[in-house]
């Protein structure tokens, strides 16, 4: 892989770990007694944040099936 691609890897990796760590948030005790508004404003961070982990992964997948 081009160095450019291997960073792409680890931002993926890397994204994915914290999206994990936010969905369990989300699915915890914390954020059930937050304020509507504060939950609201995390689960649009998930969202976003899946949508650009989506994007990553697409463009792996075409690094793959260049070589």
């Amino acid at each position: 892989m081009q160095p450019h691609e291997e960073r792409v890897v680890e931002e993926e990796k890397a994204l994915s770990e914290k999206l994990n760590k936010l969905g369990e948030f989300i699915h915890g005790e914390v954020f059930a007694v937050l304020p509507e508004e504060d939950k609201s404003l995390l689960q649009e961070q998930d969202d976003h944040m899946r949508s650009y982990v989506n994007v990553l992964r697409r463009r792996i997948e075409r690094f793959k099936a260049a070589y």
